[in-house]
């Protein structure tokens, strides 16, 4: 019965995020500034599997194949190129449908995803930092459509 229950939650988020053109984008990176995050113990499919259908999720970070690291909205703020290959960082951005990005797609920038939560409009928004080519900035915005 429990696992019904589970299933019909599952499906109605997918409904919610899958609307919007969202994608899991990974890149090597790890977190920069932050101000709280959770740990999954879950494996890293898993991880970014379960961002993706959260509302609420923003990034995950690779801890290990075992592990990993949960931003909720607005709780990142950074996030660091990394010089390894092991460190590896997901994000939720929006691409089109259609189109398969040949190269980060960050680059270009600046790259947002909304969602609309309760009648507001929840914005991130990923971009390049000026001062440095070694760091995204991630900004939130909350905004209630006239």
């Amino acid at each position: 019965m429990s696992y019904h229950f589970l299933y019909l939650l599952f499906l109605s988020i997918l409904k919610i995020v899958s609307g919007e053109d969202v994608s899991m984008i990974r890149i090597s990176g790890k977190p920069g500034i932050s101000n709280s995050s959770e740990t999954l113990n879950v494996a890293w499919q898993d991880c970014m599997g379960i961002c993706w259908a959260d509302i609420n999720c923003s990034v995950v970070y690779k801890k290990s194949d075992i592990q990993c690291q949960y931003f909720r909205f607005g709780t990142i703020s950074t996030i660091q190129k990394a010089a390894k290959k092991d460190d590896e960082i997901a994000l939720k951005i929006r691409i089109p449908p259609d189109e398969c990005p040949i190269s980060n797609p960050l680059v270009p920038g600046p790259t947002y995803y909304t969602q609309i939560i309760n009648g507001q409009h929840y914005t991130t928004t990923v971009s390049s930092n000026p001062l440095s080519n070694n760091i995204y900035n991630l900004t939130y915005s909350i905004a209630v459509p006239v």
